[in-house]
């Protein structure tokens, strides 16, 4: 590894505990980005450039030094001042050719020799410069410490540290004093790890050289690495700007300070400084990228960093900082070809490693993952993150035990790290041992300051529907989090889940209270009023909001979303959502509402047209790709969704959402092989995706192979035995079949892991199916009692009593939805029909109301004619009637309804028209005898 080459933050404080100068060198090569690039003082002594010139901007310098090679093409001076600017600007091989251009018309070696060594090491030339001027002698005592000294570190880069030793100690001998020498000096403590000697050193320095920029800079890389001092470090880093407010290395540290410790608008501050000094300095785009990404602007980040790929071809960190940044866009392949660049550069670097593993990972390569991390994974060897990324290669290649076992070692070289622990714990989970999963999970989370580990319990009790210990989870994040809205939120959620909608709302307001500006909670709140049928309070949730940020993304999302929800006309929502889009172009999710807008209005070629410009925009953008799927298929371009589908699994082979798209579109097409097939693979990669299990159950119950229907809901409760989910398929497989018995005890076995509507609903279907009709009536009054809000099961229950003619019991429970829903256009109907079969006066102005909320539904027209008959109001009822039929002309059973409205309405010649087309349907239309007689009537 080069002196001072550029890597990762992170790798500094790792490197740190190693042992030995090189160790050392390199972990402070981290943080000392470039050296710096001004003559520390006694370096040199004559023909420097001028002062003035020197304080002037980088470009006017170039200039300046140009306009006098024009008129002196063989002024060394003018040589030489450009070299030091283009080392300024880390043009390396320009600043290499223009000291070495000076040194061939004569200039100083004295001046010349100890900036070229200083380019040398940067371009890696440490065994040129050891070749070329191991030997050298300079006739100025500080001019030759200072070249000595780049001599012990090319020593140090080279693996000579005897050699390096004796360079500086030579050094010391002509300049004791010398910064450059004492600097170095200072290295080799810190090498040893006599952390107080090398502070000691550099106060030294600054005894005889208050102004010795590069010791100040390494003073704060020894605080800031070795004593974990940031105050201090800073304070360093300062001074050595007072000192050289052009110093790169400290501008570039202060910037990436600020990064590491996600400080956005400081690390703003600071690389707009870098700016000012350095436009051109490579490490501007670097850290303009690293902001971006910082900020989740990946494709901001990705043009700043495609670009200084371009102009610095070899740069390793801009190499690795463009692969992570495809690697987090899903853009693989390009991740792929960055990180074999910086491999060719820097073979040995775990962190390139690393990216490169993960980047096969997700391309469902594990075995080229495995090859990459097998040097690093030896067993003389601890690196926790190549074992963690090796485990998970082992898990795709479908051997846990071995994934098990790496992640013990993962976890035993970085004891202290939750994410390790908790890796190991849900492999164990994974593979079945449950309780001791649980029990090590829970164990890390108590260990866990953070909420890391304490996140992953609350999902994993999710995923296996154990809800009172997910709430204990969430619990636990609160108290680690105190002041905080993102737990009570969690919280709130969790309760809903649960049927508490009193405490969730409680959680929820208290989320909001702690920040005002907290859409999720706004959200879930907006959820609730609209649920009590109060829009207006709903849409004020997000007034405090927008009066904070009037382009406040996610508030005028939801805002747009509200008006959906409220019925407003379907192009005023969509011109909300186009405003969201025009304010923020660059970002998905206002283009994603968008487009599922137009979708659920039946827009279909709308939103082809805006999931087309959406992908324009943004290309990569996997959820943006998955939109004009869908879009696709809403106009009919099946062939062209399934291309499209066939994209994301390209880009995501290991994800298994992309398989259960492209089996939807395979069972629109009845295609139902082929979707089995895109469900297996679905299954194959993540075995407990139960939306995946319950269509392969659906499949295989359609096609009546109740084996292979069973074996999946059974394979479902093996790997979820404590959820409901796979007792609920096993339920619906023996309903199908009728064996009410069986399906009984499953649906019952399923309500003790979880109770749902949907599973009530289906467990009292199946009791009265099986002759248990007092236990259906109890278990429907149990259910109630505890939900009376429930719409979904009121709903069912009101349609059984009507189906039975029960329309008393029927009429209490669609009341019931709408004294919480009063907008239910299906319980207003339902409850109309109810009333005109009970010849209830009421039931025009219920029917009214229905069809006012759905003006285009033939069902519902169809209810209100026969409320308007019943009142005697047979205009009406006819032209409803027949708006009826136009909307669905193929409902024969509305025919025969207008001909009987007409005959009422003694209007004979539409009724003999409507009943000879019945009439001629013959034996297809089952109800003759009616036809025959409403024929008897027409005169």
């Amino acid at each position: 590894m080069s002196y001072r080459r550029a890597l990762p933050w992170n790798d500094a404080l790792r490197v740190l505990n190693a042992s030995g100068m090189a160790a050392c060198t390199a972990a402070l090569a981290i943080l000392l980005l470039l050296p710096g690039c001004t003559k520390e003082p006694g370096t040199a002594v004559a023909s420097a450039p001028e002062p003035a010139l020197v304080e002037r901007g980088v470009d006017t310098r170039i200039i300046e030094y140009k306009n006098t090679l024009q008129r002196d093409p063989f002024s060394a001076e003018a040589r030489f001042g450009l070299g030091t600017v283009f080392l300024e600007k880390t043009d390396l091989r320009a600043a290499d050719s223009e000291f070495s251009r000076a040194l061939e018309l004569g200039m100083d070696a004295n001046i010349v020799l100890p900036q070229l060594a200083r380019t040398w090491i940067l371009m890696g030339r440490s065994k040129s410069l050891i070749e070329t001027h191991a030997n050298t002698r300079l006739s100025n005592p500080s001019a030759a410490a200072a070249l000595k000294a780049e001599l012990a570190i090319a020593y140090t880069n080279r693996g000579e540290p005897k050699k390096a030793r004796e360079a500086i100690d030579s050094a010391l001998k002509d300049d004791p004093t010398s910064p450059a020498a004492n600097v170095v000096r200072a290295q080799f403590a810190m090498a040893e790890k006599r952390v107080d000697d090398a502070l000691r050193i550099l106060d030294e320095i600054f005894v005889a050289h208050p102004g010795a920029t590069d010791a100040w800079k390494l003073k704060g890389d020894i605080l800031l690495l070795a004593k974990s001092d940031a105050v201090a470090a800073m304070a360093a880093y300062e001074q050595a700007l007072r000192t050289n407010p052009r110093h790169l290395p400290s501008h570039a540290t202060l910037v990436a300070m600020a990064l590491g410790s996600h400080d956005l608008a400081a690390a703003r501050t600071r690389l707009n400084r870098l700016v000012e000094v350095a436009p051109g300095y490579l490490q501007t785009s670097f850290f303009e990228a690293k902001l971006a990404v910082a900020k989740g602007d990946f494709k901001a980040a990705r043009d700043v960093i495609q670009q200084a790929v371009v102009d610095y071809p070899n740069d390793l960190r801009s190499l690795m900082l463009a692969g992570e940044v495809e690697l987090k866009m899903g853009a693989l392949r390009a991740a792929e070809e960055y990180l074999t660049r910086a491999m060719v550069i820097a073979p040995n670097m775990p962190r390139v490693r690393h990216l490169m593993a993960q980047t096969y990972l997700r391309l469902g390569t594990p075995d080229k993952a495995s090859a990459i991390l097998e040097p690093m994974v030896s067993p003389k060897r601890s690196d926790p993150v190549a074992l963690a990324l090796s485990a998970e290669a082992a898990l795709q290649s479908g051997l846990p035990i071995v994934a098990m076992r790496l992640f013990e070692r993962a976890a035993a070289a970085a004891p202290g790290d939750p994410k390790l622990r908790t890796a190991l714990a849900l492999t164990r989970i994974a593979k079945g041992e449950v309780e001791a999963g649980f029990t090590e999970l829970e164990a890390a989370a108590a260990a866990d300051r953070s909420t890391y580990t304490d996140m992953a319990l609350l999902s994993a009790r999710l995923r296996t529907g154990d809800l009172p210990s997910a709430l204990k989870a969430a619990q636990g994040i609160a108290r680690k989090l105190p002041g905080k809205p993102l737990p009570l939120w969690t919280l709130g959620g969790l309760q809903l889940k649960a049927g508490n909608a009193g405490a969730a709302r409680s959680y929820f307001e208290q989320a909001l209270e702690l920040d005002k500006s907290f859409v999720p909670a706004a959200l879930s709140l907006a959820d609730l009023d609209l649920q009590a049928r109060d829009p207006d309070k709903a849409m004020r949730r997000f007034q405090s909001v927008l009066a904070l940020d009037p382009n406040h993304q996610e508030a005028l999302l939801a805002v747009a979303e509200i008006r959906s929800r409220t019925g407003e006309p379907p192009q005023k929502v969509k011109e909300a959502f186009e405003m969201v889009v025009q304010l923020h172009p660059s970002q998905p999710q206002p283009r994603l509402s968008l487009i599922n807008h137009l979708i659920r209005s039946g827009n279909g070629t709308a939103a082809l047209a805006a999931a087309q410009s959406a992908t324009g925009v943004l290309p990569s953008d996997l959820a943006i790709v998955e939109a004009l799927g869908r879009a696709q298929l809403a106009v009919g371009e099946t062939a062209q969704a399934l291309t499209t589908f066939r994209k994301i699994v390209s880009a995501q082979p290991r994800a298994p959402e992309p398989h259960l798209l492209m089996a939807d579109v395979y069972m629109g097409l009845n295609q139902n092989e082929s979707a089995m097939e895109s469900l297996k693979q679905a299954v194959a990669l993540k075995p407990n995706m139960i939306a995946a299990q319950a269509k392969l159950t659906g499949l295989a119950t359609v096609a009546k192979n109740w084996p292979e229907a069973l074996r999946v809901a059974r394979n479902v409760q093996r790997l979820q035995p404590k959820a409901a989910a796979g007792f609920h398929l096993e339920g619906l497989v023996y309903a199908a079949q009728q064996q009410w018995d069986l399906a009984v005890v499953a649906f019952r076995n399923a309500a003790q892991r979880g109770q749902s509507s949907e599973l009530t609903v289906q467990l009292h279907g199946s009791l009265s199916a099986s002759g248990k009709k007092d236990e259906a009536t109890r278990l429907a009054a149990q259910w109630l009692a505890k939900n009376p809000a429930d719409n979904s099961f009121l709903k069912y229950m009101g349609d059984l009593s009507l189906v039975g003619r029960d329309f008393v019991v029927a009429e209490a429970r669609y009341r019931a939805i709408l004294a919480t829903d009063e907008r239910d256009a299906d319980a207003l109907n339902n409850l109309a029909w109810v009333l005109v079969q009970q010849s209830k006066p009421e039931a025009v102005a219920v029917a009214t109301k229905a069809a006012a909320l759905q003006p285009k539904r033939a069902d519902i027209l169809d209810t209100l004619s026969a409320a308007l008959a019943s009142a005697d109001q047979l205009q009406a009822a006819l032209e409803n009637q027949k708006k009826a039929v136009e909307l669905a002309p193929d409902a024969l059973a509305m025919r025969l309804h207008l001909a009987r409205i007409a005959v009422k309405a003694r209007d004979f010649p539409l009724a003999r028209v409507e009943l000879d087309k019945l009439s001629a349907l013959g034996k297809s239309f089952p109800q003759q005898a009616d036809v025959w007689e409403l024929r008897k009537q027409l005169r």
